[in-house]
């Protein structure tokens, strides 16, 4: 099961209808409850407008939970033209995944393709 965290709702929908339109059972959350039968469980931060800290805790606090619940696959959604609190985001995604992985490392690709943006 793949976990998708986002800082924002639409960042949350975007990304997880991509895996919908190829058949993964997807359900988005504002916040984590309970899921049966879903191949991905997205959900939102909403931290984008907040400082680094808080990102990262909320990141964090959000991906625990997400691997409290099953998941073995992370994916960050973050705003493509690196608007908000991007470093934050990745730390609390790394600080919390090396609880598992204590190796992980991440990639960061903020690219949108159809908007000209690629890396």
């Amino acid at each position: 099961m793949l976990g998708l965290i986002a800082d924002d709702l639409t960042g949350a929908g975007d990304a997880s209808v991509q895996f919908a339109k190829r058949g993964w059972r997807t359900f988005v959350s504002w916040g984590l409850t309970t899921v049966l039968n879903a191949d991905v469980i997205a959900v939102t931060t909403d931290c984008r407008a907040l400082s680094n800290d808080a990102a990262e805790k909320l990141t964090a606090d959000a991906l625990s939970a997400l691997m409290s619940s099953g998941i073995d696959r992370v994916f960050l959604k973050i705003d493509s033209t690196m608007r908000g609190s991007v470093p934050g985001q990745v730390d609390g995604v790394l600080a919390a995944w090396r609880t598992r992985y204590p190796d992980a490392r991440a990639v960061v690709c903020p690219a949108y393709p159809r908007m000209g943006r690629t890396v």
